[in-house]
């Protein structure tokens, strides 16, 4: 039975397009146990109608990106060689014939309308209000001819981001900017957030736009001209929240005339080349009290308006300390305004706001003891959101009381809720958590950082195994002794979102670990997390992520953690282009697994070793260190890592102008992948004698070179290959003057080209036409 049977992996309906209902066809192998591709080829010819051999690179070529079609009988065979049973199977085969059907007709759709609720307690800011529609959609004017840009300005807990929600849901139930509502907070003003970068704001908004995630543009620029080109002639809404200033957001903002963009800010945003500018102050007195009353009732408002008044002068008319109040008055029914008038006067709140310790005193003295704690602790999750879980793991408590806990602080106003079962406070509450958790006892703080870190490490592992994580297994310290409950997971699906949800929370925890010490989480962390960031080229995340965990196994004198650190750091460096560190890293390991006696782990350091110094341009070290791994790889009997070691020093020898060596590693490569079964690398190697043969002049070798390899690219059904090697083995016929076999080649490789719908078909088309 297949491991993925019973259960029915990652979900085929999340494909937005083509290319990424591939990527989830290699996620679903993944997560069925990574069966090679012989074994799969084997499964999969059976069940085919009617039943037919298929060669393994047929099946490889079904996992390949940026195809242009897949065969749905191919796909729908493969899928249940893969275990899963026919309600599974049916998805499968509905979404490939969905993103087909998108390839027709010019893409797919995205997550297009992301606008936060509006809170049911928003009141005033009619004149605003008024103002922002006017300039969004001015009555009788004709269309703007550049793109409309409105920044809201003001000091914290104002109400910018509720008046840009407020607008914005308005304009879009007057039928304008219906195609896409796009949202983003920035964090520029949060001081446990760092401000967002531009370009994973973007690669966030193109991701929700429908472009893959393979496809996405590496450089700022580039992800900002494909936004552009991407929103041209839409109507579209994008809130930018927070800014942070102008550079921050220049990038983000769309080009089209028929797009309106809202920017919130702490900061004066004059600077921003044709934005309409509102400044937003604090509430009038009406408007606090409507405030005021919308939370407590009109009738408790209107029979005590003097102390009503009171109370909003004391929240300096701030609309979130106004809301604070009334939350705490909403809940104490027996308490009268004038009680609380004189409880916040007590406090000595300054006016517009500056000064809330008063208000927010008022509503946590209020708590329930248990109530309070929690509170209290919540100052030291490093994150801007959390879950009840997470919370039930910061804490120790059991689940149910959290969340009694979190709701009954949701209804104080001390917490708020975008979306269902994630919380987070506005950054002046979240300031005044952290300062009533820098009360707590060092031991208090340490055991709350330990439960909750040891909660998300032991969380991340389980993700891994619902994902297939085919790394060598991490193994978790125990588990504190009040216990915590780890997220478990039934399907890919779950544990992939939760690592979406939880990834920011996942480093910014791994940081709260090595401050208190906790090292083996440290590490460990970053191992759990490997395969997830490779997966979604979370770079960043993934560097940093591997030098917090090598600082921690140096300073737990872990010698195989310190390993494993360094071949993870290397990787991620490697991909991030950071090759001289790579290498270093990779010398690093080697040493280690060296003195570890571990030759696998070195011949595999020595491989990361030798590709990096490829990028490096240094040639003729990279073909030393396959060498080594070669003959490592041999000492160790790991067939498999010798005949790769081989491969990658025929690059390095024919970058070099080595060619008799090449030549030499090639044949020494092909005979010990050959008796492994490697066709398809067989295949590959006679391509590349083909071109050391072609380059040498040694013409009757490359055509024989060629010609081996297109009857093997055939045998096994790599349409690609063979149309490489009969495109190149017309080259050589020309070169040697025989235009009849030239053609002949040429014509063969056309028709292949032509059925990949490859562009080189047009390449082989002007060499035939040249008479």
């Amino acid at each position: 039975m297949s491991a993925a049977s019973g259960a029915s992996g990652p979900d085929p309906g999340r494909a937005a397009d083509l290319t990424e209902f591939i990527d989830l066809l290699g996620e679903l192998r993944t997560w069925a146990g990574q069966p090679s591709y012989r074994i799969l080829a084997r499964r999969v010819g059976p069940l085919l109608r009617p039943p037919q051999p298929v060669s393994a690179s047929t099946v490889i070529d079904a996992f390949k990106p940026n195809r242009r079609r897949l065969n749905l009988d191919l796909v729908v065979a493969i899928v249940r060689a893969l275990g899963l049973d026919e309600a599974a199977v049916n998805r499968w085969r509905q979404s490939c014939l969905r993103v087909h059907a998108a390839v027709k007709t010019g893409g797919p759709s995205g997550v297009l309308h992301q606008l936060p609720a509006v809170l049911p307690t928003f009141s005033g800011r009619e004149a605003q209000l008024a103002r922002l529609r006017q300039i969004a959609a001015p009555a009788g004017s004709p269309r703007p001819r550049t793109v409309v840009i409105s920044a809201i300005e003001g000091m914290a807990g104002v109400g910018k981001t509720q008046l840009a929600v407020r607008v914005a849901h308005e304009l879009v139930r007057s039928g304008r900017f219906t195609d896409v509502q796009l949202f983003a907070n920035l964090h520029g003003f949060d001081p446990e957030w760092p401000p967002a970068d531009p370009a994973e704001v973007l690669g966030a908004f193109l991701r929700q736009l429908g472009v893959a995630a393979n496809q996405l543009p590496d450089t700022l620029p580039e992800r900002a001209a494909m936004f552009r080109d991407r929103l041209d002639g839409m109507a579209a809404l994008i809130i930018l929240d927070n800014a942070a200033d102008t550079r921050q957001i220049r990038d983000l903002i769309p080009a089209s005339p028929s797009c309106l963009t809202l920017v919130t800010s702490r900061r004066s945003l004059a600077d921003l080349d044709g934005a309409a500018l509102h400044q937003l102050d604090v509430f009038e007195l009406s408007e606090a009290l409507s405030l005021l009353s919308r939370i407590v009732g009109e009738e408790r408002v209107g029979a005590e308006p003097a102390a009503a008044e009171r109370i909003v002068h004391a929240c300096g008319l701030l609309p979130l300390a106004v809301s604070v109040a009334g939350a705490k008055l909403r809940s104490r029914p027996a308490w009268s305004l004038a009680d609380l008038a004189r409880t916040l006067e007590r406090g000595a709140v300054a006016t517009r706001g500056r000064e809330l310790r008063g208000v927010f005193d008022v509503s946590y003295r209020a708590l329930p003891e248990a109530a309070r704690d929690v509170y209290r602790l919540l100052g030291l999750h490093p994150g801007a959101d959390f879950s009840a879980d997470a919370v039930a793991a910061l804490t120790g408590l059991p689940g149910s009381q959290t969340k009694a806990i979190l709701e009954l602080l949701l209804d104080e106003h001390l917490l708020t809720q975008r979306v269902a079962d994630r919380y987070e406070m506005h950054d002046l509450l979240r300031a005044y958590a952290r300062e009533l958790a820098a009360n707590l006892s060092p031991a208090v703080s340490q055991a709350a950082i330990h439960r909750l870190t040891a909660w998300q490490l032991h969380s991340a592992v389980n993700a891994g195994q619902a994902m297939g994580n085919k790394d060598r297994p991490v193994i978790p310290p125990d588990p504190p002794k009040t216990g915590i409950r780890p997220q478990t997971f039934a399907t890919y699906d779950q544990a992939s979102s939760w690592l979406d949800a939880e990834r920011a929370n996942l480093r910014l925890g791994q940081q709260a670990a090595a401050a208190e010490g906790l090292d083996e989480i440290v590490y460990k962390t970053a191992f759990a997390l490997r395969s997830y960031y490779l997966l979604r080229r979370h770079l960043e995340d993934w560097n940093a992520c591997y030098d917090l965990a090598l600082d921690a196994a140096r300073r737990a004198d872990d010698a195989e953690a310190q390993a494993r650190a360094l071949n993870g750091g290397c990787s991620a460096r490697r991909h991030s282009g950071r090759l001289e560190e790579a290498a270093d890293y990779a010398r690093q390991a080697r040493a280690i697994y060296h003195r570890l006696g571990d030759g696998v782990g070195e011949s595999i350091a020595l491989n990361n070793l030798g590709i990096a110094l490829d990028g490096l341009g240094r040639f003729r070290e990279s073909a030393d260190v396959y060498g080594q791994a070669v003959a490592l790889s041999r000492d160790v009997g790991d067939a498999t890592n010798e005949g790769i070691a081989l491969m990658n020093a025929v690059e390095a020898h024919l970058r070099l102008g080595n060619r008799e060596r090449g030549i030499e590693a090639a044949l020494r490569a092909q005979t010990i992948l050959r008796a492994a079964g490697h066709r398809q690398a067989e295949a590959q190697l006679q391509e590349t004698l083909g071109q050391l043969y072609h380059t040498d002049g040694r013409l009757a070798e490359a055509q024989a070179a060629y010609r081996h390899s297109a009857a093997l690219a055939a045998e096994i059904g790599d349409a690609h290959l063979e149309a490489c090697a009969l495109h190149a083995l017309g080259d050589v016929f020309a070169d040697a003057g025989s235009r009849r076999e030239a053609e002949a080649a040429w014509s063969e490789a056309r028709k292949l080209y032509e059925s990949l719908d490859d562009p080189r078909a047009a390449v082989v088309e002007t060499l035939l036409n040249r008479g």
